[in-house]
């Protein structure tokens, strides 16, 4: 069973890029020159950074200043597309002993780079199966701030509907069908 979730060359862009931690507004990326990475890097026609939401805007710069420099072209990223994915609900960039505010300044939407981007928002999720809308609508509900409090709860608790829980492994609830080849056990 091949337990390889990754696209060829699919990395986390603290790997692709050499970004160091923590990452300032300064910093810059740690892929050095005559290396096969940047070769590579240079070569590529198209960067998907999915989950960026959770990035810091100094990534970002880090990352489209790198791109200027590999391609020597002053334009944003060097010319090269960068397709961004994610969904600002979740989470938020982490910014150590932070307030609100800054941790919302140090969201790319903060970024120089951010009106560089064409923007378009998903409103289908593909991957629910038809028996899984309630628990569909219910995250997006949360997402939103949206959720009915039937319960009269504190204002930041939120009651997670029964069927939601796992009482077993949460790796073999989610990946069942994977490990076991069903999902009837």
């Amino acid at each position: 069973m091949d337990w390889n979730f990754d696209w060829e060359g699919g990395r986390t862009e603290h790997s692709r890029f050499k970004l160091p931690v923590p990452i300032l507004d300064n910093s810059s990326c740690g892929v050095r020159h005559n290396t096969k990475e940047k070769q590579s890097l240079k070569a590529v026609n198209i960067i998907i950074w999915d989950e960026c939401t959770m990035i810091l805007h100094h990534a970002l710069s880090a990352v489209d200043r790198l791109f200027r420099e590999i391609i020597s072209l002053d334009v944003p990223f060097g010319g090269k597309i960068f397709v961004l994915g994610g969904d600002w609900r979740p989470i938020l960039p982490v910014a150590v002993h932070a307030n609100r505010t800054s941790i919302d300044e140090t969201c790319l939407k903060n970024s120089t780079l951010w009106s560089s981007f064409k923007h378009f928002s998903l409103s289908k999720n593909m991957r629910i199966e038809p028996h899984e809308q309630d628990l569909a609508s219910w995250l997006l509900h949360l997402g939103n701030g949206t959720l009915k409090n039937d319960c009269q709860l504190e204002e930041n608790i939120v009651e997670i509907p029964e069927e939601c829980v796992v009482r077993e492994s949460i790796v073999v609830e989610i990946f069942r069908s994977y490990v076991f080849g069903t999902e009837n056990l």
